[in-house]
C-alpha cells in the first residue's frame, strides 16, 4: 500500500535542505514548500523555485522533475506528477539596457530626501510580469516593515512618503 503523504514527504526530504527561504539571503535561490495538503491516497504540494541566476534557475526544475521521476521508479509510475510553471523571472533580464528607469525612481526618491538603497526581491512581484510584457516596473520602496510576516505594517508617514515619490517620478517621465 502506498500513503501519499510518505512519498511526499519523501519528495520534500530530498530537496536540498539548507537551501530554503530560512537558509538563504539576498541573492540564494531556494526550494519554497507553499502549499501542502492531502490523505493516504493523494497529496498535493505546490513549491516556489526561486533563483536569481538563470542557469541555476534552470536547474532547480530540472531537480524536482528528477526527484519526481526517482519515486515513480521507487513507487510506480504514476506515482508522482510534477507540473513545473514558470511564473516569475528575474526582473534585470527585462530591465536590461533600461536602467534609466531604476534611476528616475533613485532621483524621485533623493528629491523626497530618501536614499535609495538596493536591497534583491526574494520573491516574484507582479512588476516583474509587467516588465516581461514591456511595461518597465521595476519594485520600489514602500516604506513597510516585517515583510511576509504577520507582523507586516506600513506607517502612514512611509505611505506619505511614497505617494510623493511616485508623484515625482510621473513628473520625471511628464518633462
Amino acid at each position: 500500500m502506498k500513503n501519499a503523504i510518505l512519498i511526499a514527504n519523501e519528495f520534500i526530504n530530498m530537496l536540498p535542505p539548507a537551501e530554503t527561504p530560512g537558509h538563504t539571503e539576498k541573492y540564494e535561490g531556494y526550494y519554497h514548500v507553499l502549499e501542502f495538503s492531502g490523505t493516504v491516497e493523494l497529496t498535493k504540494m505546490r513549491l516556489y523555485l526561486r533563483d536569481h541566476d538563470k542557469t541555476n534557475f534552470e536547474a532547480r526544475k530540472e531537480r524536482v522533475r528528477e526527484i519526481g521521476a526517482f519515486l515513480n521508479k521507487v513507487y510506480g509510475d504514476g506515482t508522482v506528477d510534477v507540473a513545473v510553471t514558470d511564473t516569475y523571472r528575474n526582473i534585470s533580464e527585462a530591465l536590461e539596457g533600461r536602467f534609466e528607469i531604476v534611476e528616475a525612481v533613485a532621483e524621485a526618491m533623493r528629491m523626497e530626501g530618501v536614499a535609495p538603497f538596493y536591497t534583491p526581491m526574494r520573491g516574484g512581484t507582479d512588476g516583474t510580469t509587467l516588465s516581461f510584457e514591456g511595461i518597465p516596473c521595476p519594485n520600489i520602496c514602500i516604506g513597510g516593515h516585517n515583510f511576509h510576516s504577520r507582523y507586516e505594517y506600513v506607517p502612514v508617514q512611509s505611505m506619505e512618503k511614497i505617494s510623493a515619490i511616485l508623484v515625482d517620478i510621473v513628473k520625471g517621465f511628464t518633462k
